[in-house]
């Protein structure tokens, strides 16, 4: 999987007393983003919810992905917020 060097977005989620960032890379000439965990994002719940992603050592961990043409900010935002209530990370 090649990524577009000129596409990526980094994403949030800041309510409820969380500061968790992932960032989305735009797959190269596909509609597709690839949403990681980065490497340098330490958590206490990382290790058991991060142990069934695969591991990219540059990209970090590969969470999910969006299959979209553009991806903005807020949608970016919500589906990382979805992935977090999914994951048991938030109510």
């Amino acid at each position: 999987m090649h990524f577009d060097p000129d596409q990526h977005l980094h994403i949030g989620y800041y309510e409820n007393g969380f500061d968790l960032e992932a960032v989305a890379y735009k797959v190269l000439g596909e509609d597709k983003w690839v949403i990681f965990w980065p490497n340098d994002q330490k958590c206490e719940f990382n290790k058991n919810i991060l142990s069934s992603c695969n591991f990219h050592p540059y990209f970090g961990y590969e969470i999910f992905s969006i299959q979209q043409t553009d991806l903005s900010y807020r949608t970016g935002c919500n589906h990382f917020a979805d992935w977090l209530k999914a994951s048991g990370i938030m109510e």
